[in-house]
């Protein structure tokens, strides 16, 4: 069970259960007819529109039969729409006009990308640790050396020809050992 901790099973398992929730929570939400300026001043000729709201450059209503619709107004249309083709059924109340301010992202989705970059640091800080200590099981051991002294009670006497290995190292180990004698001795 522990292995399974260790791998990337559990970050698997983790998405796959964020993906359930989001798709689990998810509402229906109610189909909006996307159509263009014309469309929209013909169902107004014919009175078939019940409310507008304005945002920005964007026309949001509701029909009589309250399917709802939205309208983007073309730079040239903007200011002069609500005068052209709205005033005169605002006034006899044959449409109810309002507005809504722009929305406005929140705070934390600009963050998100500064996240996204801190998130993929840390993934790779935690992997080049884990494999700089040779797994996870000793991730704070840096400073504990696994060496065992020699010490000549226990018998037996290494020496240079039971040690495995280039000839060319064994030579310089010689040197490095004759070094030090000749300065200590």
């Amino acid at each position: 069970m522990r292995k399974f901790f260790r791998g990337t099973s559990l970050y698997l398992l983790l998405l796959i259960i964020i993906i359930f929730a989001v798709t689990l929570f998810n509402k229906d939400v109610e189909p909006v007819k996307e159509m263009d300026v014309t469309e929209l001043i013909k169902h107004l000729e014919n009175n078939n529109v019940k409310s507008i709201i304005s945002v920005s450059d964007t026309l949001k209503g509701k029909f009589i039969d309250d399917t709802q619709f939205t309208v983007i107004l073309p730079e040239e249309m903007r200011y002069t729409f609500y005068s052209d083709y709205l005033k005169e059924k605002v006034d006899n109340n044959d449409i109810s006009y309002g507005a809504e301010a722009e929305p406005t992202r929140p705070w934390f989705i600009d963050m998100l990308p500064t996240l996204f970059i801190l998130l993929i640091f840390g993934v790779f800080w935690f992997i080049f640790m884990q494999q700089s200590q040779g797994g996870g099981n000793r991730v704070m051991s840096f400073g504990k050396s696994r060496a065992r002294m020699h010490k000549e009670e226990d018998g037996e006497k290494v020496d240079f020809n039971d040690v495995a290995g280039l000839e060319e190292e064994k030579e310089e180990l010689k040197e490095i050992v004759v070094y030090i004698l000749f300065w200590i001795l």
